[in-house]
């Protein structure tokens, strides 16, 4: 057999090692060049979605600064004079409109918007769209329509929301007791049921009861440090529910409002009492309204249509007869000869009220007394009356129809919907709310609280006031040049006058305390038994003051300052229809005093 040569086409065995190497970097090259190409490219994308984000988050800061800076503008319009906190400063914004805007506001607190601003990430551009300008009711809210574009590199994002502005209850109707100064409850026979808050310094003595939180706030104004002095009592909630008698009946539900037989289904509610009450010292202030120009709410009385129907009440001797086959009317506003029915005399605009439990006072809606309301007996319907000067309370008052919470209740939500149609009263004062016959001797009023109404340890501090109230007397020194300051010193004389004998229209200087009509007549009206119940909720600017027996306080005191002394137990049942959380009020519109609210988006979207 021959032996034949066959020729290698592979190379050698370290040739062929060398071309599977350089295949394998080849092959790792490619592979890597992809990899590469492929997390630049990567790396390009998340970068562009990243500026992409970072442009959105861009955008929506500049729609919060935005609709921060406008409610700064807003609000120093709204607090400016000559009316003071007024329902009419939502013509800032202007007429209804759709076209794009980059200014809005009136000469001097006039807002534009952001051009080209560094806004967190980039910067940003802001138009305002358009204004829908709600004035059904008065107090309606305002919507406009902010749209941002946020810039960030190369990249954009715009973004538009609807934000509202509006008016709402204050929230200092969310305390059964609210005072702007100094908050004391000095004896164990006190019970409240609901929260209580001062802008100041709170003081407990001798355990009261109360059935809710306490808040005490710093005031460099008046020298508080936000201290709580003192403990109160209270009870679990498992003893809560078996108070459902008397006046307990008027107070706000538990939460949950009954024990369920599974805690899972229990039926938790807003504003309701939980049985764990705490103390909050040291707490931010929370602004009370000012009552200012009466012009704006005699406004809001006339354009919402506020009634008031009474029986006619005439002087008879030392006391008084009703007509109650011939009620009177007021239609938004009162503004009469006075009880005396003589034109320009002392009591000119103020107004007697005097209801029974077959004719009584019916109120619907919001309602404005120029001068002093006198007022005592049953009423029926829902409203505010407010008040010129004075609201003196002669006599127990008494919702004909009043709200019920049963306790335990196992049907909150039908609760509710009874009780939004109950009664309800709302007595708000430029001047003070006086409790009971100032006038009487036998019962020693003056004596009884002559130590609260003056700067006396915490007791009524001197502070800034209104241009509205200097006809009032609330500027001491009656300088207006320097502002408008007063001392705190109820005691004193206000400047006005009050009429002495209507048979010759003879004046004497009148005290803040009292009122403008006659002493007589005043006494003759007045009930001669110390109060024992007023179903209504009572603010004012300045002072509340009395001296009161047994004493049932169905609604809420909402006041700067407070000096009721009492001879008996009093209690304050928290009218939780007032609650700016509370399922109970949903769709009441009751005309409290008002407070700005933050602005508020109602949507948005991405253009």
């Amino acid at each position: 057999m021959n032996n034949i040569k066959i020729k290698n086409y592979f190379g050698s065995k370290s040739g062929i090692i060398l071309a599977v190497t350089m295949i394998v970097v080849m092959l790792i090259g490619i592979l890597s060049g992809s990899y590469i190409s492929l997390a630049l490219s990567s790396t390009h994308s998340f970068r562009k979605w990243q500026d992409v984000d970072e442009a959105f988050f861009t955008a929506q800061s500049a729609i919060e600064i935005t609709k921060s800076e406008i409610f700064d503008v807003f609000n120093a319009y709204y607090k400016s004079s000559p009316l003071s906190k007024s329902a009419y400063k939502f013509d800032w914004f202007g007429d209804t409109r759709e076209e794009d805007i980059t200014t809005i506001g009136k000469t001097g607190y006039m807002y534009s918007t952001m051009n080209n601003r560094a806004v967190l990430y980039g910067t940003a551009t802001v138009v305002i769209g358009g204004v829908d300008q709600d004035t059904t009711p008065v107090r309606g809210p305002c919507d406009i329509k902010i749209t941002a574009i946020g810039y960030v590199d190369n990249h954009q994002f715009e973004l538009t929301e609807i934000v509202r502005y509006e008016l709402v209850r204050s929230k200092v109707f969310d305390y059964g007791y609210f005072v702007n100064n100094f908050g004391w409850f000095w004896g164990s026979s006190i019970t409240v049921t609901g929260d209580v808050r001062a802008n100041g310094n709170f003081s407990f003595m001798w355990g009261p009861d109360i059935y809710g939180d306490a808040y005490a706030s710093p005031n460099t104004d008046i020298g508080a440090s936000g201290i709580i002095w003192g403990t109160y009592d209270s009870s679990s909630l498992e003893d809560y529910y078996t108070k459902n008698y008397g006046e307990w009946l008027y107070t706000r539900p538990g939460s949950p409002t009954a024990t369920p037989t599974n805690w899972k289904d229990a039926k938790y509610w807003d504003m309701g009492y939980n049985g764990e009450p705490q103390m909050f010292p040291y707490h931010d202030q929370l602004e009370m309204p000012y009552l200012g120009d009466l012009a704006e709410y005699e406004y809001v009385a006339t354009t919402e249509g506020g009634t008031l129907e009474y029986p006619i009440t005439t002087l008879s001797g030392s006391g008084y007869t009703l007509d109650t086959h011939n009620d009177n009317t007021v239609s938004g506003v009162y503004d009469g000869d006075g009880p005396d029915g003589v034109h320009g005399t002392a009591d000119d605009g103020c107004l007697v009220l005097v209801g029974t439990a077959s004719d009584p006072i019916v109120i619907d809606g919001p309602v404005v007394v120029k001068g002093d309301l006198i007022i005592k007996g049953y009423f029926t319907g829902q409203g505010t009356i407010y008040v010129g000067r004075n609201t003196h309370i002669m006599g127990d008052i008494k919702a004909v129809n009043p709200p019920v919470w049963d306790k335990p209740d196992s049907d909150p939500e039908g609760t509710a919907v009874d009780n939004r149609v109950a009664d309800f009263l709302a007595l708000a004062a430029k001047g003070n709310t006086i409790l009971g016959d100032y006038t009487s001797s036998s019962y020693a009023w003056y004596d009884n609280i002559k130590d609260y109404i003056y700067p006396n340890g915490s007791f009524c501090q001197p502070y800034e006031t209104d241009a509205s109230d200097f006809d009032n007397g609330y500027d001491t020194d009656k300088n207006p040049s320097n502002g408008y300051r007063f001392d705190g010193d109820y005691r004193n004389y206000d400047g006005g006058r009050y009429m002495n004998d209507e048979s010759t229209g003879s004046t004497l200087s009148r005290r803040y305390y009292q009122s403008s009509i006659s002493r007589s007549r005043f006494a003759a009206y007045a009930d001669s038994a110390l109060l024992s119940q007023i179903d209504a909720v009572l603010y004012n600017n300045h002072l509340i003051v009395g001296y009161v027996g047994d004493m049932e306080f169905n609604g809420g005191i909402i006041s700067r300052n407070e000096a009721i002394n009492f001879d008996g137990s009093p209690m304050i049942n928290w009218d939780i229809r007032m609650g700016s959380t509370s399922e109970d009020a949903i769709d009441m519109d009751l005309y409290l005093p008002v407070s700005l609210a933050p602005p508020k988006t109602i949507y948005w979207y991405q253009n």
